[in-house]
């Protein structure tokens, strides 16, 4: 059996399509702010990024294939932006949206 360039691609994107990927919503460095992850089982890092990144939500730029919310905005679980984070996720690509509080993830029962 000869392996071509093309049957070496194809396997690597069958593969790596089947782990999923996941893409984070999160302040930026030494900025105060909580975090959001959009999960999928289907679809990988950059075409879920790219999905996303085509729905506009405010105060956000992607990095990479994350994202980082603006300086001067202070995201909270619970808000608007959250709201479009999840119908963004979870609705067109049945993808999973958790949400982490900062004071939770400083063991800050809420």
């Amino acid at each position: 059996m000869r392996l071509s360039l093309y049957s070496i691609s194809v396997g690597l994107y069958l593969f790596h399509s089947v782990l999923g990927g996941s893409v984070k919503f999160e302040p930026a460095k030494g900025s105060p702010g909580d975090t959001v992850t959009c999960t999928s089982k289907e679809i990988d890092d950059e075409i879920l990024a790219g999905f996303l990144e085509a729905e506009t939500i405010d105060d956000c730029t992607r990095v990479g294939n994350n994202f980082v919310f603006d300086d001067d905005f202070i995201f909270r679980c619970g808000g608007d932006v959250e709201i479009d984070i999840l119908n963004a996720c979870e609705e067109p690509i049945g993808g999973e949206a958790t949400c982490k509080s900062a004071s939770a993830g400083a063991g800050v029962e809420l």
